[in-house]
């Protein structure tokens, strides 16, 4: 999917500048007033992404905000990369070049916190193959995915990111699986990579 596709053909894509990123959490939050309409519409409604702070704020998630990089509806330019340091050649980085070149150009290297570039990865790809990715907190997970709407379909996964080649605890994924048992999910340990496993039901 190029980034050129992913916008409406009445809309172009708006400056990083008109977003104000928090420098800690690095949300995103935006003034509905210098918003086109179209614009936070196509977001909220029928992407999902982003969330209504109040009537008057929109606001991003970190993964969120590199989302909309990627795939082209916040333009940035170069003197908005946020790192100019040598680049360190990670798996998850090579990856992010091949499947976010944009949001890689911008970041210029990877993040000191190697752990959200993965869960990107993988928020990336959920994404690109029709779900709405929500925060995974209330699961004790990193996301929760939907098939449908948020709000007219419960999620039917929830999501772990394995980070490089750490593994998990099995008590750690059995505590997991049997807390999404029951609340209907299926729950998937994915890697930045790819790899996938999917728990339906955790039986001891």
């Amino acid at each position: 999917m190029s980034a050129s596709s992913s916008i409406p053909q009445s809309q172009k894509s708006i400056p990083l500048a008109q977003l104000d990123v928090c420098p800690r959490s690095h949300r995103a939050f935006a003034s509905t007033e210098g918003l086109p309409l179209d614009w936070y519409d196509s977001l909220l409604n029928h992407k999902q992404v982003g969330s209504v702070l109040n009537a008057d704020t929109v606001v991003f998630e970190r993964l969120e905000l590199w989302y909309l990089i990627a795939q082209g509806w916040v333009a940035v330019d170069d003197v908005d990369a946020s790192s100019h340091s040598p680049r360190s050649v990670t798996p998850e980085w090579t990856l992010l070049e091949r499947d976010a070149p944009t949001l890689a150009g911008w970041l210029s290297a990877p993040p000191a916190n190697i752990e959200h570039l993965a869960r990107f990865l993988v928020y990336l790809r959920l994404r690109r193959n029709g779900y709405v990715v929500r925060s995974g907190l209330k699961c004790g997970t990193d996301f929760v995915a939907y098939q449908g709407k948020q709000g007219k379909s419960h999620a039917e996964y929830a999501v772990v990111v394995q980070h490089r080649e750490e593994a998990l605890e099995w008590c750690d994924i059995a505590a997991k699986s049997r807390l999404c048992s029951t609340v209907n999910k299926g729950l998937i340990v994915v890697t930045a990579a790819g790899k996938a496993t999917l728990i339906r039901r955790w039986k001891v």
